[in-house]
């Protein structure tokens, strides 16, 4: 009924993990201040500051990046059962995707964090098709949220 995660990613996505111009400037940004927050406190201890520290900091940032990256899965149910869609909106409010907003047979699920911490890419989609629910959004949510629905549905939730 659940099928397995599949990754949206483009090919060159493995190297350079941005998917628009917006996230790359809000990790420049965070990353920037990451790293002006981590020297400051270094020289203030009296520490020479390398710029290994300064590539650490940015470094740092990556898998956040990695983890934003697409991904989806399907729900096997005929459009005319809205528990399903019901039960997935609550689990992602669950796991910190609380605001939704409603646009004909989609939901959009967006985080709690301030506007400036949440990329439009860490969005979480659900769609209603004929047969089936189709579930979008960053990978590391996809993952929570499907291994929470797949534990809620028991045996049958296996594809």
């Amino acid at each position: 009924m659940i099928s397995d995660i599949r990754s949206l990613r483009k090919p060159w996505q493995r190297l350079l993990p941005f998917q628009s111009w917006g996230q790359l400037a809000g990790y420049l940004a965070a990353a920037g201040i990451g790293t002006l927050v981590v020297t400051g406190i270094l020289w203030a201890a009296g520490a020479r500051v390398a710029p290994v520290v300064v590539l650490a900091c940015f470094a740092g940032a990556v898998p956040v990046l990695y983890a934003s990256l697409p991904a989806t899965f399907e729900i096997a149910v005929p459009a005319t059962d809205r528990e399903w869609k019901a039960r997935v909106v609550d689990m992602a409010a669950r796991i910190g995707y609380p605001r939704m907003a409603e646009a004909g047979q989609v939901t959009t699920c967006t985080t709690a964090w301030p506007r400036w911490l949440a990329w439009r890419e860490n969005r979480i989609t659900i769609g209603v098709q004929p047969a089936s629910i189709v579930v979008r959004g960053p990978a590391f949510a996809i993952g929570l949220l499907h291994g929470r629905l797949r534990k809620v549905a028991g045996d049958r939730g296996r594809a």
